[in-house]
Parts: C-alpha cells; sequence; structure tokens
C-alpha cells in the first residue's frame, strides 16, 4: 500500500512495525500500491454479501482495515472477527497448540498477510477436519 497519500503517519508505520512485518517504509513507498487501489482489489474480491474473514488478531487487523477504509472514505464489503468465534471456546486451546506449532516449524513468517493465512488454515484444519 503506497504511504505516499500520507494515510498512514511515520509514527504508525515506524522502527517496531517494520520489524514485525518486515516491510520498510521506503519499500512501501517504492513497491506499494495507492490505498484507493487496495481498497477497489478488496471489495472486487470480497463480491459476496455478508463476507467474514477470520483473524487470530482480529482488533489490530480490524483498526489498520478500518483506518485504511476511513481514509478513502470507501465502505468496507466484509466483517472482520476473530477465528475464536469460528472454532469456539471449547476449542480455542488446542488452535493455540496447533498455530504455535505450525509457526514455530520455521516454514513461515509470522506477520506477513499470507503466511499467517496458511498458519490459521493449518491450525483450524488440524482441530476442524
Amino acid at each position: 500500500m503506497s504511504v505516499s497519500l500520507g494515510w498512514l503517519s511515520q509514527s504508525q508505520v515506524g522502527n517496531t512495525a517494520e520489524s514485525i512485518h518486515g516491510i520498510t517504509r521506503a519499500e512501501l513507498l517504492r513497491d506499494g500500491l495507492p490505498a484507493i487501489e487496495v481498497v477497489k482489489q478488496l471489495n472486487t474480491f470480497l463480491t459476496e454479501s455478508d463476507v467474514v474473514l477470520y483473524s487470530d488478531a482480529h482488533r489490530w487487523d480490524g483498526d489498520w482495515v478500518d483506518t485504511l477504509y476511513y481514509t478513502v472514505k470507501v465502505d468496507k464489503l466484509f466483517y472482520l472477527v476473530s477465528i475464536y468465534d469460528l472454532i469456539g471456546n471449547d476449542k480455542a486451546d488446542q488452535f493455540d497448540k496447533h498455530f504455535s506449532r505450525v509457526a514455530e516449524s520455521g516454514k513461515y513468517r509470522h506477520h506477513r498477510a499470507a503466511d499467517d493465512v496458511e498458519m490459521i488454515y493449518k491450525a483450524y484444519y488440524q482441530i476442524m477436519g
């Protein structure tokens, strides 16, 4: 996502965010898409009504997604909720155990969207089949 449009302040994309996600501010400016383009692509991809996306950090992810959509003044066409709402409290510990095992396998970089999705899927599949 391009930060050249000013939707993110320097404090929002600081050293901590860079180290967590492995994407520097310079890379965002050089390789990122404008925020409006990201929103358009998300809304196009998620065209069905009442689409639900599950996250293991839904409050954090939701804050970023809401900031993105608010900034470009476009309605979000999906909901972001906790993966734990899907699996239920009775299986939360099992999910956490499997997720940790997958995350510690060394095959994935945590806090990168595609890797996070795959780790969540693998842990979910282990407990829900």
